[in-house]
This record gives structure tokens, sequence and C-alpha cells, in this order.
């Protein structure tokens, strides 16, 4: 098996010496060969380059996020309430069309009936995350229960 090895190689390089050192055409496929192979380089090249700045990028995007992401700047109550409908109701599967947000001196409040404590929980939850606000006050109630703000006037009225 060996010497079959061995033919096969030494058959494939005398092929491709005769076929590059032709006397008509060898110079041409040499010259030819040489360029494909450089084209091959250059293009390793830019694809080499071209991902170094796109992680270089990402890493740099990320860094970016992270140091920005709990900036304590000043926010007025309209850039909190925008960061809070763009964070918080852009989210797949919020119940926006159930849930009113509104912000004075960066508390927010959330409005709404929702079908569960679990619901009211999370969204709660999320709103507190959002940059900017420094508290939540959330006044969502289950469907066939008053609003917490209107419960101590409805029992009021009964008296």
């Amino acid at each position: 098996m060996p010497k079959v090895r061995t033919l096969v190689i030494a058959s494939a390089l005398g092929a491709a010496a005769s076929y590059f050192f032709d006397p008509e055409r060898g110079a041409g496929r040499r010259a030819q060969a040489r360029d494909q192979l450089e084209a091959l380089v250059r293009r390793g090249e830019r694809s080499a380059r071209r991902t170094a700045m796109q992680i270089e990028d990402r890493v740099g995007g990320r860094m970016a996020q992270i140091q920005h992401a709990h900036d304590e700047r000043d926010y007025d109550d309209l850039t909190i309430l925008d960061r809070v409908e763009s964070e918080l109701f852009g989210r797949r599967g919020f119940p926006k069309d159930r849930v009113n947000a509104d912000v004075v001196d960066g508390r927010l409040t959330l409005r709404g009936q929702l079908d569960s404590e679990e619901q009211i929980r999370e969204v709660a939850a999320a709103a507190g995350e959002v940059p900017g606000v420094a508290e939540v006050i959330v006044l969502l109630h289950l469907p066939g229960t008053p609003a917490p703000n209107k419960a101590a006037a409805l029992e009021a009225d009964k008296s």
C-alpha cells in the first residue's frame, strides 16, 4: 500500500511539473496560478479585517450599553414616559391597550385593568427597572374589582 501511495504522489507531482513548466504555456500558467493565489490571500485578509472590525464594534457597543445602562442623569418626566412606553409597552405580549402610564416628578403611575395578580406584579416589576423611574405607583386592578385609588371612595359612599 505505501508503494501505491508513493506512486500516486509522484505521478501528481510529475503532472503538475509538466503543466507548470511546459515550454510553450508554462510561464502563463505559473503567472495565472500566482495571481489566483495572491487574490485568495487578499480576500482572506479583507475578510479577517472585516471580521475584526465587526467584533471591535460589537464589543464597543456592549461596553457603551453597560456603561450607560444605569446612567444617573436628571431625566425629565416626558423622557421617562417615552422610555417606559418604548421599553415596557414595546415588549411582545404586553397588554398596552389596557394599561395607561403617566409620570410626575419621576414617579410612574400605572392605571388599568389586567387579568391576574401575577400579570400586575410582572408589569410593576418591569416598570421599576426602566432607567429614570424613581417610584412606581400601581393602580392596576383585576376585572370586577375597583381600582386601588377608588376603593376608599366607594367604601365611604356605601356608609
